[in-house]
């Protein structure tokens, strides 16, 4: 695959959650949800992004607020294309148009080759002519400027709103790679669960990502109490709720018990050479699921490996595909590793 001087290089990544969309010499320059909102009928897109989150259960109903991706995985390619056709003309509105368009796509790296295929059919029909995936991990490790072309071993620790992935890297390839369907969604939907059978209250995924945002923590529960919206389940009607930092912290212990048992596990499948590395190079860390309080301390003290938060965690898998692309861009042929093959703040 070429890149031409006619064409124009972006960077996309296209989450459960978010997506961003990345320019060269501009860096981030679109971060919206994952979200659209639909006609029930017939399926057509009425709104994405952030016009559609603040559709989310607020909508008639002949209008339903979906997200195209599940658990980092495509769930509807029209969708999906409708959506980053929005999102691509308004990123790229301001920019001098160019004949030919070419993305580097980052990916979850347990995807399926249907999956995958999923991902470039989207890319194909969204009116992206040329594009090149690369796993997430990868991407971040790129983004937060680890040396991944030499033979040192780097571990990664991607946590989306879908998915989370573990990954040691060495020689520009994954030689271990684990992943589960933990997220910032699913934290949103323990926390609903939660509240539910305790209170018999019910409240909805925007209450619950305050909570999490506000109260939650993953080794020492907060002193604080906030008061959410909801509806009460015996009576009907709409009420409110005082939930203490104590309630949220119990209700997220088993979800993060669950990233810690994939680290673990990725670890345990590290060859010695490479683990012995991890002793200096420690664990990045990137992803909207770091902004969980005292995640990183809870990692360090479970693995006993220093714990780094790469630079600007939320937006590193996207500043990484812009990293790849300046590869591509500096050689006649691209180099990139063969990432289908199986393979700077301390915080803690």
């Amino acid at each position: 695959m070429r890149m031409n001087w006619l064409s124009r290089g972006i960077g996309i990544d296209m989450g459960t959650s978010w997506t961003r969309i990345a320019v060269p010499e501009k860096g981030v320059v679109l971060r919206e949800p994952s979200i659209v909102a639909i006609r029930s009928d017939n399926k057509r897109m009425i709104a994405a992004g952030e016009e559609a989150l603040m559709m989310l259960g607020r909508t008639p109903g002949e209008t339903v607020s979906v997200r195209p991706l599940k658990e980092g995985t495509v769930a509807d390619v029209e969708l999906a294309v409708a959506m980053l056709r929005t999102f691509l003309l308004k990123a790229l509105r301001d920019l001098p148009k160019m004949r030919r368009l070419f993305a580097v796509v980052c990916v979850p790296s347990h995807i399926s080759s249907v999956e995958r295929q999923a991902v470039e059919d989207i890319m194909r029909l969204s009116g992206i002519q040329e594009h090149l995936l690369i796993e997430q991990t990868l991407a971040i490790a790129m983004g937060a400027r680890l040396q991944v072309n030499r033979a040192i071993g780097s571990m990664v620790v991607s946590m989306g709103g879908g998915c989370s992935e573990a990954a040691v890297i060495s020689l520009g390839g994954l030689v271990v790679k684990r992943a589960i369907n933990y997220g910032g969604l699913e934290l949103d939907q323990a926390l609903i669960s939660f509240i539910r059978q305790k209170h018999g209250f019910l409240i909805g995924e925007q209450s619950a990502e305050l909570l999490k945002m506000r109260l939650g923590a993953a080794k020492q529960a907060s002193s604080l109490s906030e008061v959410v919206h909801g509806r009460d389940l015996f009576s009907g009607l709409p009420m409110t709720r005082t939930i203490r930092g104590e309630e949220v912290f119990e209700a997220l212990q088993d979800p993060a018990k669950k990233l810690l048992l994939m680290i673990r596990q990725a670890l345990e499948e590290t060859p010695p050479e490479l683990a012995g590395d991890l002793l200096k190079t420690g664990i990045t860390m990137a992803g909207g699921g770091t902004a969980l309080r005292q995640i990183g301390t809870v990692i360090a003290e479970d693995t006993q490996l220093p714990v780094i938060l790469a630079p600007d965690p939320e937006n590193c898998a996207a500043l990484g595909t812009l990293a790849a692309l300046e590869m591509i861009q500096r050689s006649k042929e691209p180099a990139m590793p063969d990432t289908r093959a199986e393979s700077n703040e301390q915080i803690a």
